[in-house]
């Protein structure tokens, strides 16, 4: 303090800080912080999976600088491979029994349809198996091991539910669950009605099917419903259903919510069945492309809903040109990423058949051409409803006498935009049933 407008200062004892001098000082009780990184180059196991190896680091200086620990601590990282051959992992497992690989500590409980199914689990690589009572856990299966599963279970709604409290994959023959050791080469679902309808159902602790095999080439009404739907975790689906001809609501919800999936199973099938396909990827919002579909000729209901609320940018081919009533109903509801439809080269149509289709597909611009003369009753109802991008159409209809057969389908669609239509066909309305109002009308 100065009472002498600075010419001399008196010492009042009150201290205040001033410029900064140094972070995290060891003159003032420095703070060690520690962090993990990669180290380039290397990995490390846990059972049969690849892991990023990690090395433990610290600073003194608030992370300016950063020293490896002594003596030095591992660790793992992001996962690089599940089933790693570089872990002891691999292999043929089409010849091996059903098997779960435990991502962390976790035990596994098996819900038979009924009371007397009796299932059998290994923990020992199939050295020994054990009896797992009805609806109880298994013991823990640490991170990094494997429980073996077999069975000879049968019933006309399906064999049951599986349920974890660990994260978990799967990989090898679903068959044991069916045949017992005899599960090798079996192909046939016959007299195993439902087979694994709702097997995996709701077991959001499954991360990947990628190793499963799913062998039937005969299959049965309802054998995979439900089989994996909501399973919130999955990301990787079986890679192939390998059936060429299917039975009746077979793959129907099969991955429906399945949020993370980023893949689909090959689907070779070219003889289809009511409502095989239907819902099979409904809402797998991660889902962004599509498994070819080689059928020629369809079934009431088969792809209904199949990619609806998923998030396809380009459609897979649809090469048929026989329909089935309903056959497309849906399909690509609410897909907004959806920007390259298939092409549609039917000209004899089937009742609802391309119902609702696209509707919701807000950034469709530009229709499939639409070759049908004859129009069947609701067989584009709804079809382009809400595609609010949707400013080009061909369509080349002549008959559009049967009931409903337009009706809505080009409601919300945009403000303005091109119609071609056949030459000789003058009995459009104007409107959301007919041609899009301030839409350019031109002649094909």
């Amino acid at each position: 303090m100065s009472y002498d407008s600075g010419v001399t200062w008196v010492n009042i004892g009150e201290t205040r800080k001033g410029d900064l001098y140094e972070y995290n000082s060891p003159a003032c009780g420095a703070i060690t912080e520690y962090r993990w990184v990669d180290v380039p180059g290397a990995y490390t196991c846990e059972g049969t999976t690849k892991y990023k190896k990690t090395k433990k680091q610290y600073s003194e200086d608030g992370g300016q600088t950063w020293s490896d620990v002594s003596p030095a601590e591992y660790g793992k990282g992001q996962v690089l491979e599940y089933d790693s051959a570089d872990c002891g992992g691999g292999g043929d497992y089409e010849n091996k029994y059903l098997t779960f690989v435990a991502l962390e500590d976790g035990t596994f409980r098996f819900k038979g349809r009924y009371e007397n199914n009796i299932i059998s689990y290994s923990l020992d690589g199939g050295k020994s198996w054990s009896t797992l009572a009805y609806n109880t856990y298994s013991p823990t299966v640490a991170a990094g091991n494997k429980i073996m599963w077999k069975s000879n279970l049968i019933h006309n709604t399906g064999v049951g539910w599986f349920y974890s409290t660990g994260r978990f994959y799967v990989e090898g023959n679903i068959m044991s669950l069916l045949y017992g050791d005899n599960f090798e080469g079996q192909t046939s679902l016959a007299e195993k009605t439902g087979g694994f309808g709702g097997l995996f159902s709701s077991c959001t602790k499954l991360t990947s099917a990628e190793n499963l095999i799913l062998p039937a080439t005969t299959l049965v009404d309802d054998c995979y419903y439900q089989m994996f739907s909501e399973c919130a975790s999955l990301t990787v689906a079986p890679k192939e259903l390998p059936a060429t001809t299917l039975a009746k609501q077979c793959y129907t919800f099969m991955f429906m919510g399945c949020t993370s999936l980023t893949s689909a199973p090959e689907l070779p099938a070219t003889t289809l069945a009511e409502r095989c396909y239907w819902d099979m990827f409904a809402a797998c919002e991660n889902l962004k492309s599509a498994p070819e579909l080689p059928a020629t000729i369809l079934a009431e209901s088969c792809y209904w809903g199949m990619f609806q609320l998923t998030n396809l940018t380009t459609a897979p081919e649809l090469p048929a040109t026989t329909l089935a009533n309903s056959c497309y109903g849906a399909m690509f509801y609410n897909c907004k990423g959806l920007t390259t439809p298939p092409e549609l080269p039917a000209t004899t149509l089937a009742s609802t058949c391309y119902s609702g289709m696209f509707e919701g597909c807000t950034n469709l611009a530009t229709a499939p051409e639409l070759p049908a003369t004859t129009l069947a009753e609701y067989c584009y109802g709804n079809m382009f409803y809400g595609c609010t991008s949707l400013n080009y159409i061909k369509c080349l209809a002549t008959d559009i006498s049967a009931t409903d057969c337009t009706g809505d389908w080009l409601r919300n669609t945009s403000a303005t935009g091109t119609f071609v239509k056949a030459a000789s066909m003058n009995d459009w309305t104007t409107g959301n049933n007919g041609i899009p109002t301030n839409w350019t009308v031109q002649n094909a």
